[in-house]
């Protein structure tokens, strides 16, 4: 068990990227987004909020401004004045992210009974949001009779992106894979942790590269509820809103600045021993019955001709006797904002980054204008195969391995640390736990992870 006492490297949620910040929709600059009715969730509680980061990018939360709208808080001194003001900031987050789309709101197969009430907004879903919208703050004091003049707000206008809102119009909710459109209290805490994670090791390489910050997490008050009657808490993963790649799938072009940009990632994640591979982006190549098989995400491709198999037979180069080769393609998720000189990006979507105790399989680089997106790949005996640094490793046995953590070890979970979020998610629905113990809890294990930085 690590210690709850190990050598702090930096306070959680400090260190953020100072933007973009978005102010319109058409900020987003991408075709397809489409306005949408959504419901006001009744009962949702935050679980956590980064304040100065909210205040940061809107400035109607900060003191001065807060003073303004609600005078009694300038009788308040020091700590008292700082709670109220924090209250505020909460009702601001729920007021503005707790909703559900319609269409997730009037069924409960994938979920258990949604408390919705009389308040609706306009939200706005792009392409690819499958179970997330994009809040505009000035469309939702319309839509909630806020009053003011619309013709000149106070403030200039932010936006939000909320994960976890429910599926699209029309669109039934189902067990599938990210399409019951919940997203789960603990993998909302997951992520936080991996963004911070993340966000401590850029800064300690001294790295250009950043992560989108997390404005906030909410507990909605409901449970997803799968194929075998588990229930888990329902929650929402509020982040800064920002445009995402227009390339396909986030993949770039054979030699574009993307697909270099995705690579030096990897490669210095790969020293702390990270990587955002998993088994979706793995391509497996093997010979069977003498004939070479392929193998993307663990799905058979089996429409290639002879030509293309034999174009990947020599990209892999792959020799008749090794058995299995597993290519480890890279999943690097970000925003549309990168360059080189140095490397800069700013990622996005932490769900799916694994910490290993020793990197063995090729990396593959994908892209998006080559057969089987295969853009090259590194062997493990090439001088430029990163191996984790013995300095800088982030402990296997503390986040990926699996076993009890802190006193966590759910049945559904994966990992050690999905343990501890899927545990951290239900003590806080059931009161077990409070939101200064999740933040207290969540600061110890990221002081546990990189306590060898300071040795």
């Amino acid at each position: 068990m690590p210690s709850k006492s190990a050598s702090k490297t930096y306070n959680i949620g400090e260190g953020f990227a100072p933007g973009p910040i978005l102010s319109t929709i058409e900020d987003l600059d991408q075709s397809g987004v489409i306005p949408e009715t959504v419901l006001r969730v009744v009962g949702a509680r935050v679980v956590y909020a980064n304040y100065a980061l909210l205040q940061h990018d809107f400035p109607q939360l900060r003191d001065r401004a807060l003073e303004k709208e609600f005078p009694r808080l300038s009788a308040l001194n020091g700590g008292e004045k700082q709670k109220a003001i924090s209250h505020k900031m909460d009702e601001w987050l729920i007021r503005n992210t707790a909703f559900v789309s319609q269409s997730q709101a009037k069924q409960s197969f994938v979920n258990t009974p949604i408390a919705t009430g009389n308040e609706r907004v306009t939200a706005f879903r792009p392409p690819a949001y499958g179970r997330a919208h994009v809040f505009s703050i000035e469309e939702n004091d319309k839509g909630l009779l806020l009053g003011g003049d619309p013709e000149k707000p106070v403030f200039e206008n932010r936006l939000i992106d909320v994960k976890g809102t429910g599926v699209a119009p029309n669109v039934k909710p189902d067990n599938g894979a990210h399409s019951n459109g919940i997203y789960r209290l603990g993998y909302a805490l997951f992520e936080l942790i991996v963004q911070e994670l993340l966000q401590g090791i850029f800064r300690h390489s001294k790295s250009a590269v950043q992560t989108l910050p997390v404005y906030a997490i909410i507990d909605l008050g409901f449970d997803e509820q799968n194929n075998w009657m588990h229930n888990s808490p329902a929650g929402l993963l509020v982040r800064r809103a920002h445009r995402r790649p227009k390339d396909s799938g986030g993949l770039y072009p054979y030699g574009s600045t993307g697909q270099q940009v995705q690579l030096e990632i990897e490669q210095l994640l790969r020293k702390y021993g990270i990587t955002s591979n998993n088994s979706v982006t793995t391509v497996k190549v093997k010979k069977e019955n003498g004939q070479f098989e392929i193998y993307y995400g663990d799905q058979h491709v089996d429409f290639f001709n002879e030509a293309q198999k034999t174009e990947i037979e020599n990209v892999s180069h792959y020799k008749d006797g090794v058995g299995e080769l597993s290519f480890e393609g890279i999943n690097i998720q970000h925003t549309r904002e990168i360059g080189l000189k140095p490397t800069r990006a700013t990622l996005v979507d932490f769900q799916a980054y694994y910490v290993k105790e020793a990197f063995e399989n090729p990396v593959l680089s994908l892209v998006s204008d080559k057969l089987l997106r295969w853009g090259g790949s590194i062997l493990p005996d090439y001088a430029d195969f990163v191996r984790p640094d013995p300095a800088l490793q982030i402990p296997f046995h503390l986040m990926s391995d699996k076993g009890t953590l802190w006193g966590y070890e759910m049945a559904e979970a994966e990992s050690k640390m999905d343990s501890l979020c899927y545990g951290m998610a239900e003590d806080f629905r059931a009161n077990r736990m409070t939101r200064e113990m999740i933040l207290a809890t969540i600061q110890a294990y990221l002081d546990a992870l990189t306590a060898h930085w300071n040795e």
